[in-house]
C-alpha cells in the first residue's frame, strides 16, 4: 500500500524459516537489512587511487511485540541442538515487497545465523519488544 509512489512499511512482508521450519511472529513491528562490504584499496606509484567494494553478506534486526511465547520456542529449539551437541543448520529469510507500481519483488537471505539479541523488559502496562538480529552470507533475487 504506496503512499503517494513512496514504499511504506506495511509493503513488505517477511518470511523466517529457521531449521525447525517457517517461524511465524504474531506483531512484527520493525525489519530491517544491511549490505556487510569490505572497501579495498590501493595506492598506485603512477599516483592513481584506485577501490573497489567486495560484498561480504548482510545484516539486519527483526523487532517484535511480544504476544505469545514463539521467539522464546524458537531460540529453545536452537539452543537444544547446541548443547545436545548436533549441527545448527543454516536458515533463510524470504522478503516480499509491494512495489509503488504494483509488482512484487521477492528476495531471499541465505546462509543466515540468528541471535536472539533482546528478549524484552518486563515492566508494569509497557509491552514487551524482543528483537531477532541475523547475519546471512547472500542475498539472492527470487522475483
Amino acid at each position: 500500500m504506496p503512499i503517494n509512489g513512496f514504499t511504506i512499511g506495511r509493503d513488505v512482508a517477511v518470511d523466517i524459516i529457521m531449521p525447525q521450519g517457517p517461524v511465524r511472529f504474531s506483531i512484527v513491528t520493525g525489519w530491517e537489512a544491511q549490505p556487510i562490504q569490505t572497501g579495498i584499496e590501493s595506492k598506485g606509484l603512477d599516483g592513481t587511487d584506485r577501490f573497489g567494494t567486495i560484498p561480504s553478506g548482510w545484516q539486519g534486526t527483526v523487532d517484535i511485540d511480544r504476544a505469545d511465547a514463539n521467539m522464546d520456542i524458537a531460540f529453545d529449539f536452537l539452543e537444544t541442538l547446541y548443547y545436545s551437541g548436533q549441527n545448527v543448520p543454516a536458515s533463510s529469510i524470504t522478503e516480499t515487497i509491494t512495489e509503488p507500481n504494483g509488482t512484487i519483488t521477492v528476495w531471499r537471505f541465505v546462509g543466515v545465523a540468528f541471535q536472539f539479541a533482546e528478549h524484552g523488559s518486563f515492566q508494569g502496562d509497557a509491552k514487551v519488544t524482543q528483537r531477532l538480529s541475523w547475519r546471512a552470507s547472500r542475498r539472492i533475487r527470487m522475483l
